[in-house]
């Protein structure tokens, strides 16, 4: 029999065994669990000759590719500077596979403290990292507690013994380990991943300045790890820094330029600024600039809200299109599509669009009043009418469908019905929506030319921004009319006039 078809017949057992297990009697889970410990026991052997086939295949390995030729692979392995463990300081999963930072090729090269021949030493460390990526973290920590203790000056096993303490939780003693390697070791690489594990550990403990100053020693030994000029950026972006992130981000996405997730960070970044700054301009990441359908989907999404909140609908229209052609049933991209159409090129086109977005979620009103609105500004009142009516049908409360209608009542001249929906706004306890509705009575009261009574909403409506811009223009109105009433009232004196 085949590995393969071994480990398959001993999976179908694990499986009989689980669905057998909530319908059997005590006697038989009794028999099931002892069939369970027979199966952790085959696993366990396994391991164990694994470790074995392991220990025996990198000793002849060495000694058949020769001592020359481990040297020169290390040279050649040297140079690169792969990611660093991160923790949980990546906004979406950017951990690496190899939380260590070292190939396994790396691992193995180098094996071993310098000028050794100890093969008890050499065992421990193979067994250690066997059962370090076999994810047995246990296991391992104890293989490099002995190898430590033994062999205190070797760094690669020190540094493994650092993550194992790290994911069996005691992180107080991986931080003592990390932090010894990060100042005495002589290997740049090594003191570059401690160092860089320390910012993460101090990061994930919100210590944002101490974890940058981590970040900058491991760029001290490494010029070149852009894993910790990543980290850094995010350091700054959560401690409120979000200029000095864009900076490194702008550096960082210099370098991989394909970084979808430092994409992320960059507009995260972007849209702090522009909210504390709205006259903030700044040139986006090539890799932003023209969106590919290649990119993360909630990227595509990041950077549709982020090109609309700066007017820039084109690009925004792009990312939607490439989101509804990979995920035809999406309907928040055909929203947004639609959106950005109408805004672009009208309400003619944006309607097709809009229905396709309402057929793939009836249940979501907003796309309904999505379509109200469209066709107001297309001129097509009745209708729009209708679809906000509809809309109360469905949730008598909804302030969207309240505000469509009275903009639809309007203007087809039904000022009563406008006004009993507006003032049915100004009841409610949520201060914008009060402001709401003294905004719409104010502009029925301007349209009929009740200069007063329309000042009187407008000032009770300054939390909408376009009430202050009525309120002027109501009272220069009003100042209008009282000087036309002047020039009527009053009448010069007529001249004497003696004729001859």
């Amino acid at each position: 029999m085949y590995i393969d078809e071994w480990f398959q017949s001993l999976t179908q057992r694990i499986k009989a065994i689980e669905n057998e297990w909530q319908t059997a009697s005590e006697t038989r889970k009794q028999e099931l669990l002892s069939k369970l410990w027979e199966l952790r026991n085959a696993s366990d052997s396994v391991v164990d000759l694994w470790l074995q086939y392991e220990e025996k295949l990198s000793h002849v390995m060495k000694h058949i590719t020769g001592e020359l030729a481990a040297e020169q692979l290390m040279a050649s392995l040297g140079e690169q500077s792969p990611s660093a463990y991160n923790g949980t300081m990546t906004p979406a999963g950017k951990e690496a596979s190899d939380t260590t930072g070292l190939s396994k090729t790396q691992k193995s090269a180098k094996s071993g403290p310098t000028g050794s021949d100890d093969e008890d030493a050499m065992i421990r460390y193979r067994k250690g990292e066997g059962f370090f990526h076999l994810r047995l973290y246990e296991n391992a920590r104890g293989y490099f507690r002995e190898l430590v203790a033994e062999a205190p000056d070797w760094e690669t096993g020190r540094l493994y013994y650092a993550y194992s303490l790290l994911f069996c939780d005691d992180r107080e003693a991986a931080m003592r380990e990390f932090r010894l390697l990060g100042k005495t070791a002589a290997s740049k690489h090594v003191a570059a991943i401690s160092c860089n594990a320390i910012g993460c550990m101090l990061a994930e403990e919100e210590k944002w300045l101490e974890a940058r100053q981590a970040f900058c020693e491991t760029l001290a030994h490494q010029p070149a790890n852009t894993q910790a000029m990543y980290n850094m950026a995010l350091t700054h972006l959560r401690d409120g820094e979000p200029e000095e992130a864009i900076e490194i981000l702008d550096l960082y996405l210099s370098s991989i330029p394909d970084d979808w997730e430092a994409h992320l960070a960059w507009l995260h970044a972007a849209k702090r600024i522009a909210a504390k700054e709205t006259a903030w301009i700044k040139e986006t990441p090539p890799g932003l600039q023209l969106p590919i359908r290649q990119l993360d989907a909630s990227v595509l999404y990041e950077i549709a809200l982020f090109f609309e909140s700066n007017g820039q609908n084109q690009r925004a229209y792009h990312c939607y299109r490439h989101l509804t052609e990979r995920f035809p049933a999406d309907d928040v991209a055909w929203h947004g599509m639609a959106w950005n159409v109408w805004l672009l090129h009208g309400a003619k086109r944006a309607l097709p669009l809009l229905k396709k977005a309402i057929s793939l979620a009836p249940h979501k009103l907003d796309y309904l009043f999505s379509y109200g609105w469209l066709l107001l500004f297309n001129g097509e009142e009745s209708r729009a009418a209708s679809a906000f009516r509809f809309m109360l049908t469905k949730d008598v409360s909804n302030h969207l469908a309240k505000a469509g209608l009275i903009v639809a009542s309007e203007r087809l001249g039904d000022y009563p019905l406008a006004e009993m929906l507006a003032d049915s706004l100004r009841s409610h306890n949520e201060a914008y929506l009060r402001a709401l509705g003294n905004y719409h009575l104010g502009r029925l009261a301007a349209i009929q030319e009740q200069w007063p009574i329309a000042e009187a909403y407008f000032g009770q409506a300054l939390e909408i921004p376009e009430a202050s811009l009525f309120l002027t223009i109501v009272r220069n109105m009003q100042e209008a009319g009282s000087m036309a009433n002047s020039k009527q009232e009053y009448q010069a004196p007529m001249p004497n006039v003696t004729i001859h």
